[in-house]
């Protein structure tokens, strides 16, 4: 009795140490990547492509006559941002970008900030996203009292490599711009995209989740996640009264010079909505960034009548 008790218990044990040497986990490819689809804050990658179509380079050149010391010579400055293309009416291609990318000075000295746009000039340590490549001649414009600069004829306005643009209207307060390009068939305007979608920025929340898309550096089309930080934008205090812009909002979704005019898109349902462009960010945060709201934007344009927004549905 006691020998097969014995033998009873060694069979019991060969079995459980067989189970635990069969039991240790494996993590197949396939697993990892089911669990990562199934995170909330992750998209489709088809979605986020197809969606990215929409989003193109602007870019803004202007000839100068610089005059340094009595010498007089010709220099370039370029700007460059991001755009969402709104729709195609007419022939035309509209896109939304940010004001400060597509506005060019007519002169240009010591006193004058090329990057600054007027959200970063209503609080210290905000600055904007703009690409510049600056001439040495204009570069001596802005920092010395000597130097002045004077455009040279029209600059030019170029989306997606459309060359042709035009500022339909455009608000300096608000930071946005509408351009129109000719059309060239090949780009995706919001209201035929089926991942894209007008929002309503006047229900966005912090911590919802948000992607960008833009041309970081101008080196090519990048996408960024992270999520609203404060619905509206606080700026300080001044005399124990708290300051801050209801027409823009934080996020955290990391962005970079060229990212400025590029949208800032939530999530719902697994679609995408245009909630705001991204115009700046606050110099000493960690991706404290800042877009002027849809609503604001929209409504302006409405005002102006530059654009017929029911071609955005």
């Amino acid at each position: 009795m006691d020998f097969k008790r014995y033998l009873l218990g060694i069979l019991l044990a060969a079995n459980v140490n067989g189970a635990c040497s069969h039991s240790e986990p494996v993590i197949s490819k396939a697993s990892l990547s089911s669990r990562f689809e199934d995170n909330n804050l992750s998209l489709n990658d088809k979605l986020i492509t197809e969606a990215a179509q929409s989003v193109q380079l602007v870019e803004a050149s202007a000839r100068y006559k610089v005059n340094y010391f009595g010498d007089v010579y010709e220099d370039e400055l370029t700007k460059r941002g991001s755009a969402i293309l709104l729709s195609e009416i007419n022939g035309e291609y509209y896109f939304l970008t940010a004001h400060h990318v597509v506005d060019m000075p007519p002169t240009i000295s010591s006193t004058a900030s090329l990057s600054q746009s007027s959200i970063s000039r209503s609080s210290a340590g905000i600055e904007t996203l703009l690409d510049l490549e600056v001439g040495k001649g204009i570069k001596k414009a802005l920092t010395s009292s000597i130097a002045a600069a004077t455009m040279i004829g029209n600059y030019d306005l170029s989306v997606g490599g459309i060359n042709g643009g035009r500022i339909v209207c455009s608000d300096e307060s608000l930071d946005y711009a509408v351009v129109a390009a000719p059309r060239n068939n090949q780009l995706v305007p919001l209201n035929h995209n089926p991942q894209l979608m007008i929002g309503n920025s006047g229900e966005i929340t912090a911590a919802d989740y948000t992607y960008t898309i833009g041309y970081s550096l101008a080196l090519g089309r990048f996408t960024s996640a992270g999520n609203i930080s404060s619905e509206n934008l606080p700026l300080g205090m001044n005399n124990h009264l708290r300051l801050e812009r209801r027409d823009a909002f934080s996020f955290t979704s990391p962005i970079s010079r060229g990212n400025s005019g590029g949208p800032v898109l939530a999530t719902a349902g697994g679609k995408l909505y245009l909630i705001g462009i991204a115009v700046a960010y606050f110099v000493d945060g960690q991706n404290l960034n800042i877009a002027m709201k849809i609503n604001d934007i929209l409504a302006d344009i409405g005002k102006r009548g530059c654009l017929d927004l029911t071609k955005l549905k």
